[in-house]
């Protein structure tokens, strides 16, 4: 047997207490990930509020720059961490997928069906958009929150 490819038990345990003192993700990832979370809602949101306020070459245009938010906020995140937070990619598709579904199922056709000739139309939009963007806020919270 080839000595060299062996360690000592004592060996063993210093490369195990030294591994699992390692983070698994920095408090600037985190932030990072929190962030591209909150922007990942946030466009899910005024995508969502803002549809039935466009229309015609202004609704393409809408469409095209959500899809352009999204992508850009997907590389901004990972061009800008060095290490994945632990559950930091589970947390920010959980609260993106909410606030999708949320927006696709219950405020989106809400606004498609209310006649609102009292309410001022931007508001109700911008009332929309922070009710679909709470999922992510939340999903936010919980990678910022997370240790370890």
């Amino acid at each position: 047997m080839d000595t060299d490819l062996e360690i000592t038990p004592e060996q063993a345990r210093e490369r195990i207490a030294a591994s699992s003192a390692r983070r698994l993700g920095s408090a600037p990832d985190r932030k990072m990930y929190a962030l591209g979370t909150i922007a990942l809602g946030l466009a899910v949101g005024v995508y969502f509020a803002t549809e039935n306020l466009v229309h015609g070459v202004a609704y393409l245009v809408s469409s095209m720059a959500f899809v352009a938010v999204l992508v850009a906020a997907e590389i901004w995140v990972q061009g800008a961490t060095r290490t994945v937070p632990r559950r930091a990619r589970l947390w920010s598709r959980i609260g993106f997928g909410a606030s999708f579904a949320l927006g696709f199922v219950a405020v989106g056709p809400w606004l498609n069906l209310q006649e609102r000739t009292d309410l001022d139309p931007w508001l109700v939009a911008l009332a929309a958009s922070l009710v679909i963007t709470a999922p992510s806020l939340v999903a936010a919270a919980a990678i910022s929150r997370e240790r370890r």
